[in-house]
C-alpha cells in the first residue's frame, strides 16, 4: 500500500531545515517505507473482518451447546426432584 504522501515536499521541507538531499531523500524513502509497512490495506481489514464472522460463528454454536447442555443437566435435576416428590 503507497501512502498518498508529497515525498517531493517531505525533502524539500527537510533541505530547508538544513539537511542535504541525499540525507532528505534518504530519510524520505525510509519514512515512507516504514509508514507503508505500517498500514493495513483494504485486504487487510476484510481478511480481519473474515476472521471475526468465523470467530462469532465459532462463539455462537459454542454457546448454543453450552446452553443444550445446561438444559439438560437442569431437566435431569427436575425430573429427579420430581420422581422423588411422587414417591
Amino acid at each position: 500500500m503507497n501512502i498518498a504522501m508529497s515525498t517531493h515536499e517531505f525533502i524539500k521541507e527537510l533541505i530547508d531545515s538544513g539537511l542535504t538531499e541525499r540525507q532528505a531523500e534518504v530519510i524520505a524513502r525510509h519514512q515512507t517505507a516504514v509508514i507503508n509497512e505500517s498500514l493495513a490495506t483494504k485486504q487487510d481489514v476484510a481478511l480481519l473482518k473474515q476472521d471475526i464472522e468465523l470467530l462469532k460463528k465459532d462463539l455462537l454454536l459454542k454457546l448454543g451447546s453450552v446452553m443444550v447442555g445446561g438444559f439438560v443437566v437442569l431437566s435431569g435435576i427436575m425430573l429427579s426432584v420430581l420422581s422423588l416428590l411422587l414417591n
